[in-house]
């Protein structure tokens, strides 16, 4: 049965289990997470600067609540 799963991790996960030490309930090395972590936030930081560029030239265009 250990070994059934251990193939089963292998084929889909490379080789993680959660039993492994350093590997975390996302399936993710520290590592890993780190640099996933680091992509996100540089996604999330270009979507607010874009929305806040869109905000800002919609607001010139045509102010909102009367300003």
């Amino acid at each position: 049965m250990i070994t059934e799963l251990r193939q089963i991790a292998n084929y889909y996960m490379g080789g993680k289990t959660m039993s492994d030490e350093n590997v975390g309930m996302s399936g993710l090395t520290a590592s890993e997470a780190s640099e996933f972590m680091r992509s996100y936030e540089k996604g999330m930081w270009t979507f607010v600067a874009i929305a806040s560029g869109a905000h800002i030239l919609v607001w010139m265009w045509q102010p909102w609540f009367g300003m």
